[in-house]
């Protein structure tokens, strides 16, 4: 059986950013979408924090996962949202019921 991989970020953003990341969603789920094996992705903001983001991923495997690491647009991606982020905290989850 494939082990579902089921992804959460927590991620800060620099002051003035928030609105930057907003604006940089649309492209990141397009591509996570486009992926074979992408269950889902949804960003939240925080009602505490205007500037605190929860990012939820899900992939049917690892495999789903790499291929979208690999994306041929992750890399142009990543270096926008890298340049607005303060702090990120990733936490992998098991699905048990």
């Amino acid at each position: 059986m494939t082990k579902k991989i089921v992804e959460r970020c927590v991620i800060d953003t620099k002051p003035g950013s928030a609105e930057i990341y907003i604006d940089l969603f649309p492209k990141f789920r397009d591509m996570l979408m486009s992926v074979p094996g992408a269950i889902a992705t949804r960003l939240l903001l925080s009602q505490n924090n205007a500037s605190r983001f929860l990012l939820e991923m899900e992939f049917e495997s690892q495999e789903s996962k790499n291929l979208f690491i690999s994306h041929p647009h992750m890399k142009s991606w990543a270096k926008e949202f890298w340049e607005h982020v303060e702090h990120e905290t990733i936490i992998y989850y098991d699905e048990v019921g």
